[in-house]
Parts: C-alpha cells; sequence; structure tokens
C-alpha cells in the first residue's frame, strides 16, 4: 500500500521543504517534525504566559478585597431614605386622616337626615295601625282574615324597626398610602318593604336625600395587581359617568389613564365574566342586581370599532 506524501505547512518567510510528520490541532496545520516542536514550545510559552498574568490578577484581586470594607453609602443611605419615606407618609396620613375626617362628618349628617326619614315613616306606620286596632275594637265581631293580616303587618314593622342595627358608616381601608380609604354608609341592603299604607311624603324626602348611588367595584390593572373600591355616582348617571368618578377619585391609581375608553365594565359571577357593559348602560338598571362589577384596564383605547371587535372575539 503507497501513501502520499504531505508537505509540511508551516508559515515561515520560506516554504519548508520538509515533509509533514503530524497534524497540530491547535493550528489545523500539518507540520514536520522541527516545527511541530517549535509549534509546541512557542504554545507552551504563551500558555506560561497567560498563567502568570491571571495569577497577578488574581493576587491583585485578593488584595484588593483584603483591603475592601462596606461603604458608608451602603450602611447609612438605606436607613436615611426609610427615615425619608416615614417622614414622607406621616405627612400625607395626616393629610387623609383629615380630609376622612370632614367626609365621615358629611356623612354623619346625611345619616341623620336619613335616620330621622325612616324612624318617621316607622312611627306614622304605627299610629295607622294603632288606629286600625282601635276600629277593630268597636266592631261586634272581628273577622280572622282581619286578625291574620294585622298580624303579619305588626310583624313587618318589628322587622322594619331592627333595620337600624344594620346601619353603620364604614371605615374601608385597602392598602396604606396610596389613597385607597373610602368612607362610605352601608345602606344598600335596606329597602322600604312595599305596603299599600307606606304611600307617605316620607317616602318621597328619603329618596330626594339618597340622589347617589354607591357601587363596590374591583379594578384590576394589566400587571395583575387587583383592588377594591367604593364609587359614589348620580342615581341617574351611566356606567362611564361611574368609570370618570373613578379615574377623578383615584388618579393616582391609575397613573394617567384618563379617558373611559381604556377600561372595560364587566359582571363577574364565581371568577368569571358574566356579561360586558357599554358605557350608556344606565346604573339604576344594574344597582343591587349584579354579583361584582369590575373594571378591567385595557393596554388601548376602547373606542367602537375596536370595542365590537373585542366583543365578537
Amino acid at each position: 500500500m503507497t501513501t502520499v506524501d504531505k508537505p509540511c505547512q508551516a508559515e515561515d518567510s520560506e516554504k519548508c521543504k520538509n515533509e509533514a510528520r503530524a497534524h497540530c490541532y491547535h493550528c489545523s496545520r500539518d507540520l514536520c517534525l522541527d516545527h511541530l516542536t517549535q509549534h509546541a514550545q512557542l504554545i507552551d510559552a504563551l500558555t506560561r504566559s497567560a498563567l502568570d498574568d491571571y495569577f497577578t490578577i488574581l493576587t491583585n484581586l485578593s488584595t484588593r478585597l483584603q483591603s475592601l470594607t462596606i461603604s458608608t453609602n451602603i450602611l447609612n443611605d438605606p436607613f436615611l431614605k426609610i427615615e425619608q419615606w416615614r417622614i414622607d407618609a406621616y405627612r400625607q396620613i395626616d393629610d387623609i386622616v383629615e380630609k376622612k375626617f370632614q367626609e365621615i362628618r358629611i356623612k354623619i349628617d346625611e345619616y341623620r337626615q336619613i335616620f330621622d326619614t325612616i324612624r318617621n315613616e316607622q312611627l306614622e306606620k304605627i299610629v295607622r295601625y294603632k288606629e286600625k286596632i282601635a276600629k277593630l275594637f268597636r266592631k261586634t265581631q272581628v273577622a280572622n282574615k282581619d286578625m291574620s293580616n294585622l298580624k303579619k303587618s305588626i310583624e313587618q314593622i318589628q322587622n322594619d324597626s331592627n333595620i337600624f342595627d344594620k346601619h353603620s358608616i364604614e371605615v374601608l381601608s385597602n392598602r396604606p398610602l396610596i389613597h385607597s380609604i373610602n368612607i362610605r354608609m352601608r345602606l344598600n341592603d335596606w329597602k322600604l318593604p312595599p305596603s299599600p299604607l307606606s304611600s307617605s311624603p316620607s317616602s318621597s324626602s328619603l329618596s330626594s336625600i339618597i340622589q347617589q348611588l354607591e357601587f363596590r367595584l374591583k379594578y384590576v390593572r394589566l400587571s395583575g395587581i387587583v383592588t377594591c373600591h367604593y364609587v359614589l355616582v348620580e342615581i341617574n348617571g351611566t356606567i362611564g359617568d361611574l368609570i370618570d368618578q373613578f379615574i377623578m377619585t383615584e388618579n393616582n391609581l391609575i397613573m394617567g389613564k384618563c379617558k373611559r375608553d381604556y377600561f372595560l365594565p364587566a359582571e363577574v359571577s364565581q371568577n368569571r365574566v358574566r356579561r360586558r357593559f357599554t358605557n350608556n348602560i344606565q346604573l339604576k338598571i344594574i344597582f343591587n342586581k349584579i354579583d361584582e362589577l369590575v373594571l378591567y384596564e385595557t393596554p388601548f383605547e376602547l373606542n367602537t370599532c375596536s370595542l365590537q371587535q373585542y366583543y365578537e372575539e
């Protein structure tokens, strides 16, 4: 079997005429023994020089690390910053508390009117039923139906009188220091039971006092953060008005999204969206008739065209 001689591929000033004896995997060339030895010596020298450099670098790093101490900025700045935060936070809390004190005083004044109105309605009922009982006393015979109706009416008055125990003015704080403290008067669960004898002037006066509806809504941001809020809106308002009021009262939270079209209102039940609302929906239609009202922050403006496309998807 014959072999083919390969010339040495060393890069010298003159081309090497020796026959290649080995392949150098460092430079990927076929070299003769002389050039292979020279190449190995060169690689060894370069390697040792690099090792010396690395050793020097590590020695210098070791010396620097041994003399290194923790910066005073690292030791002191965090405490200074948190102390400044505390000062700012206390100032902010004082401002919020003073504002909420004023709101509570207003709510108390409103509740005094509502309390007097509801109590007077109940007293008027009692007077009317006492007059009815006096008439029954003058009868020679009282029908069982009259007695049964009278018993039911008196039981209803007793139940209505217990409603005062369920009233309260609540202070609801979601998160401190982000202005998410809401003052609300819990009256929404109270409804005057229908009765043929309840058509008194005080009923209209009650409706004139309660000129706003209070909605509890969840705000879901694009980041996934969920917060709860209570928003008061005019009784004849719309979903769009509710969003506008939310934007106005929670301006610091929504971070610049000052248009109602960046919010998608929906009813959520058992963690699932039941239906979506448009901005022109009357609030009276859905008040106390939906499980949960949620405002979803959207990355784009929901104008008429994009909203229609969003619904179709």
